[in-house]
């Protein structure tokens, strides 16, 4: 779920790590995301999506984001850049593994982890995080 309560599909997202990389095939099983979750630096691990999001998520609306916003369950920004100061990433490496990642949805293969389900790439503004 992205987002606290929000249904979408692994699809339509990204995880990086504190380090701005990704770590693991967002579609892996429950016990496989566990196991890589909890081996990062201090167990923490982003949500990356973009406003392409909203239009795919089953329950939310605006003020249900806006909620979460304000409670700082989320994280929002209108560049890639601003979204990695906020979140104290190194900027190039999150906008690389970002760029990376939608050139596999461009292609249809994920030559990092296999992920083989592909709908977004993160691109429209704004950009939201969620650890």
């Amino acid at each position: 779920a992205l987002f606290t309560g929000l249904i979408v599909t692994p699809s339509n997202f990204v995880f990086v790590n504190k380090e701005g990389q990704r770590f693991v095939n967002e579609f892996e099983s429950r016990d496989v995301l566990s196991k890589a979750a909890l081996e990062q630096k201090d167990g923490i691990f982003y949500i990356i999506a973009d406003a392409n999001i909203k239009a795919l998520a089953m329950n939310t609306t605006e003020d249900k984001i806006n909620q979460e916003l304000e409670d700082g369950t989320l994280v929002k920004a209108d560049t890639l850049e601003a979204l990695a100061q906020k979140l104290n990433i190194d900027t190039t490496t999150f906008v690389n593994t970002i760029e990376r990642y939608n050139t596999f949805v461009e292609q249809g293969q994920d030559e990092d982890f296999n992920k083989n389900a592909f709908d977004l790439k993160i691109e429209k503004a704004p950009f939201y995080a969620t650890p």
